[in-house]
């Protein structure tokens, strides 16, 4: 079988002597190609056949070649729509370009240039499936594209994840601050039928109000003072791909309708500017603040609200899933040594098993940045419990010394962490039985079970 039988082409054109020619000299070439002169008819093979690519007229009496696009996009997502004109303009090509088309060829059509265009599309479809198939291995291996974690929880968030990739349903990631949002976004895209897009992201949060609206639509020349050429916004820039709403819940009260508008309707209208803009991507938002709550008060529009809030996905706290911090911290240590061309890290077990204990309050981020921190500072090639830098010091001496004997820091002095740390290593010494434990510190059993449901540590006893 040629290899260009696999990436079959419709043509649609209502010029039927045209259509004869094209479709000659693609099979020439080696390509399976078949022809439609009723784009009606074309609509519904279209999405039947799910050819690899469509060559589609752009002006065609009862259905335009934009309707073609739009069908595709809805229907065949992953066909590679060509749309080709007698009558070019600028607008024409911008149009079909931001809504999707892969290229834009003029009438009548150039041999050399069409076969050009035809397999640069081929080699973009091949290129995608190569990457879908490498995300697969990646998926299979790690769990979710880049993303590392095999608790239930996440396990949960995986699944939820792979359901709605495929789809254009906008998308809200609920989590803490540091728990992974924008990088379970920019999985969702990857997995799905616009990767080949762009991803843009912009954090409603870190950028003033003022400049917000022209960093989401735009502006022309004159808009403003300063505004000396026209600016595409993110929303524009995100065309046929996705744009990611990092804390959405920041969103300025003043800007909220605007992005409502565009949802409903589909258009942006840059600043200073009262001529519409189409545009087609997918929405996806993250927010670590309690929305409904937002919405009481009259600080979210409850209409946008619904409209973002399609697809909910919770991202837990790294507390919440205490099982995957030891893994987690594994890969930050390798990767930063690979970023800095060093050897990876010998971690001693204990060091592990002490980090599942902590509270992350600054969740996934906190603890990537530890791994930093520890590799930078290390000269010996192995982590022991020294090198933390919330362990208390000198806990060996406690099972030994008086606490009269103990050298006390010279600055502060956290005795919680102490506390702790010496309940952590009496359990470990009675094998984590609690009654044995309790007699041992010589308090009741009660009161340990309270330091253990505080710090969330059930040890199994033996």
């Amino acid at each position: 079988m040629n290899e260009l039988e696999a990436f079959p082409i419709l043509m649609v054109d209502d010029d039927a002597s045209l259509c004869k020619v094209i479709v000659h000299q693609l099979i020439q070439e080696g390509y399976t190609v078949t022809s439609e002169t009723d784009p009606m008819v074309a609509r519904d093979r279209i999405g039947v056949e799910q050819p690899a690519i469509v060559l589609s007229d752009l002006r065609m009496p009862g259905l335009s070649g934009h309707a073609i696009l739009a069908h595709c996009r809805a229907m065949s997502p992953e066909t590679a729509v060509i749309m080709m004109t007698g009558y070019p303009t600028v607008d024409d090509a911008v149009e079909a370009m931001r809504v999707g088309a892969f290229d834009f060829l003029q009438k009548p059509v150039d041999r050399s240039q069409l076969l050009r265009v035809v397999g640069k599309a081929v080699e973009m479809i091949k290129l995608r499936q190569e990457n879908q198939a490498l995300r697969t291995m990646v998926e299979n291996y790690l769990g979710l594209d880049q993303m590392v974690g095999q608790s239930p929880a996440m396990q949960r968030v995986y699944a939820q994840a792979k359901q709605v990739a495929q789809g254009n349903a906008p998308v809200l990631i609920l989590g803490e601050t540091g728990t992974g949002k924008e990088l379970l976004a920019k999985s969702i895209h990857r997995l799905g039928s616009r990767a080949a897009r762009p991803f843009v992201a912009i954090n409603c949060a870190a950028i003033p109000a003022d400049l917000l609206e022209s960093e989401l639509f735009g502006h022309v020349k004159g808009a403003f003072t300063g505004a000396i050429n026209d600016r595409d916004g993110r929303i524009v820039s995100a065309a046929g791909g996705t744009l990611f709403l990092d804390e959405i819940g920041d969103l300025p009260s003043s800007l909220q309708p605007k992005l409502l508008r565009v949802l409903q309707e589909r258009v942006v209208e840059p600043i200073g500017s009262s001529r519409p803009v189409s545009v087609d991507f997918r929405l996806i938002c993250a927010t670590h603040r309690d929305l409904p709550a937002m919405v009481q008060t009259g600080d979210f529009r409850e209409d946008l609200y619904y409209r973002i809030h399609v697809v909910p996905i919770a991202l837990p706290a790294l507390r919440e899933r205490r099982e995957d911090i030891a893994v987690l911290f594994m890969r930050f240590l390798r990767d930063e040594a690979s970023r800095e061309n060093r050897a990876p890290l010998e971690v001693d077990p204990q060091v592990l098993l002490f980090l599942s204990e902590q509270e992350w309050r600054g969740n996934v981020r906190e603890l990537e940045n530890l791994a930093r921190r520890i590799l930078a500072l290390n000269t010996t090639g192995r982590v022991v419990q020294a090198d933390l830098p919330f362990y208390p010091k000198n806990i060996a001496a406690l099972t030994t010394l008086s606490v009269a004997e103990v050298a006390l820091p010279e600055e502060h002095f956290n005795l919680e962490q102490w506390i702790d740390t010496i309940i952590y290593r009496a359990l470990e010494k009675n094998q984590g039985n609690k009654s044995k434990t309790a007699r041992y510190l010589e308090i009741s059993r009660n009161t340990l079970q309270y330091r253990l449901d505080k710090k969330g540590l059930e040890p199994q006893e033996s």
